[in-house]
């Protein structure tokens, strides 16, 4: 399954509590968009995780 388009709503996947009170709290310290190829310390902390 394929979640890197679309709504995975409807197919039952569906954010944790804990991730929807974390990002209502973080709202007015995002910005709208990052990088095309993503923020780097996630792109890192993923590389990091996946070298493990």
């Amino acid at each position: 399954l394929k979640l890197n388009i679309g709504n995975p709503a409807p197919f039952g996947f569906n954010a944790p509590d804990e991730i929807l009170y974390d990002v209502i709290h973080n709202l007015s310290a995002a910005q709208g968009y990052c990088d095309s190829k993503g923020l780097y310390s996630a792109r890192k902390a993923v590389m990091q995780e996946c070298q493990r």
